[in-house]
């Protein structure tokens, strides 16, 4: 049975602090942030419950003070339905709390009952609420304006795409076909005889830049902007620089392609640019590279061929003459420069490196020209094969060939005739396989001479001829000779 109270100064109503509170007051306090009663005037009557916040924000309020003194002039008329209100049930509303110095204090305020004039109330801040509240409205109107900014920079930028006197091609990002030109791109493409609507990026430009334009696409895609790209449309009359920028569109991805035709001052730096990264290129390869002009003066080398040469740096080279360096004798250069200007190539020419302190490196050289109006310049690639020189040596020494022999043959290419180089040669095998026998018989002439299938007599002679034979057998051979003569 529910029980009455004359007022509500007979509720047992204890403070938290007090420990000795009814369940009903501890969920009352815990639930809201102020309990206080007032009057039906909105007098303050008594105060059971704050919280910290509330503490200091209502400090200035006393009993007998009025409620409506807090509230903003909104807020008067719900007050006033709310203490007009004596049908017994509970009510509540939405006040706003002036507070000196401090912005309002939003708070929802509920009236759970009155009794003999008095009206039991409770206040709940809305302080949290109403800030996610205005954050939500800041954030949804800065988003109506960032949308207004973009479409306003969207219609800019398509009135700037029409209307720029350069090229400009937008293409689909995930498939790159070509889906819009502006007339500047329409004119240009339309004089090469090229349609690029629809079709398949990079079609309609030489097939030679297609692997450079999809590498500019990718590079785009990576960094969201890629350098200059000088390419040729399918005519190879029309050369452009073409440049990406990969652009985040509201429903799609796509690249916008700037294409403009060089003129002569462009093509001039864009090949400068080129020469600068072949530069680098040449300096970072591991073979040495040389360039000098047809008479072997030296234009430029990279550090590895410096390194060759046993030299500070590459500028030591300018203005010096190839076979300072390159080459076992002067012989070396003529042969080079006389087989460029004839075949215009030279692959795996086998020649030495002269370092400035007397290291001598075996390379293998490979070289072309570039010939122009103006000038012809010689490019040699000079590769380091000692390592390869000694292996083989190895396998000369293996089969019974003296490197140093093989060598001297190798030298001789150049300097005499080819049927002296052959002779020659022939000794040096014949003298190596004479010494090869005689070891293997433990100096046995008659074995030695018939392990080489030849007569005692013929190896005599060999031996004798090529400087193996004692002075024992050298004296021998001339009284045979002596006695043959005499018989016939």
């Amino acid at each position: 049975m529910q029980q009455q109270y004359k007022n509500l100064s007979e509720c047992d109503f204890q403070t938290p602090a007090s420990g000795n509170s009814t369940p009903l007051a501890a969920l009352l306090f815990a639930s809201n942030d102020w309990v206080f009663s007032i009057d039906s005037s909105g007098q303050f009557l008594k105060q059971w419950y704050k919280s910290e916040q509330f503490e200091r924000q209502t400090a200035c309020l006393d009993a007998g003070d009025s409620l409506f003194k807090m509230l903003t002039k909104e807020s008067y008329p719900k007050l006033e339905s709310l203490l007009s209100n004596t049908s017994g049930y509970p009510g509540s509303t939405q006040l706003n709390l002036t507070i000196p110095s401090e912005d309002d204090l939003p708070v929802t305020l509920f009236v759970y009952s009155h009794i003999d004039n008095e009206f039991l109330c409770a206040a709940q801040s809305m302080t949290d609420l109403a800030r996610s509240q205005q954050s939500l409205i800041e954030t949804q109107v800065a988003r109506e304006n960032d949308f207004a900014k973009l479409s306003d920079n969207l219609t800019t930028l398509e009135v700037v795409f029409e209307s720029t006197t350069d090229a400009f091609l937008k293409i689909s990002a995930d498939k790159p076909r070509v889906f819009a030109q502006n007339r500047a791109a329409e004119r240009l493409f339309q004089s090469a005889d090229v349609n690029l609507i629809d079709t398949e990026f990079p079609a309609g430009f030489s097939e030679l830049n297609h692997p450079a334009l999809n590498s500019m696409l990718e590079a785009a895609r990576r960094n969201g902007a890629s350098g200059n790209v000088g390419v040729s449309l399918q005519d190879n009359t029309t050369e452009l620089l073409v440049s990406a920028n990969y652009v985040r569109g509201q429903t799609n991805d796509f690249f916008l392609v700037r294409c403009v035709e060089m003129d002569q001052n462009e093509r001039i730096n864009y090949l400068t640019l080129e020469a600068q990264d072949l530069i680098r290129l040449m300096n970072d390869c591991p073979d040495g590279i040389v360039v000098c002009q047809a008479d072997g003066t030296i234009v430029s080398a990279n550090a590895a061929f410096a390194t060759m040469a046993q030299v500070e740096t590459e500028s030591v080279f300018k203005g010096h003459s190839l076979e300072s360096w390159l080459g076992r004798n002067a012989l070396d250069q003529r042969l080079i420069c006389k087989t460029l200007r004839s075949n215009g190539k030279i692959a795996k020419f086998m020649t030495v490196v002269v370092g400035k302190l007397g290291v001598v490196t075996e390379v293998e050289l490979s070289a072309g020209l570039l010939s122009s109006e103006e000038n012809s310049l010689m490019v040699l690639i000079v590769r380091n094969v000692a390592s390869r020189v000694v292996s083989r040596n190895n396998q000369h020494a293996e089969a019974g060939l003296d490197p140093k022999r093989v060598a001297s043959v190798k030298d001789m290419v150049g300097r005499v005739s080819l049927k002296e180089v052959v002779r020659e040669s022939t000794d040096i095998v014949e003298k190596m396989c004479i010494e090869a026998a005689l070891e293997l018989t433990n100096g046995n002439r008659a074995s030695a001479a018939e392990v080489l299938g030849v007569s005692r007599q013929s190896l005599y002679v060999k031996l004798r001829r090529l400087g193996l034979a004692s002075s024992t057998e050298s004296e021998d051979y001339i009284q045979s000779e002596s006695k043959s003569s005499e018989a016939l």
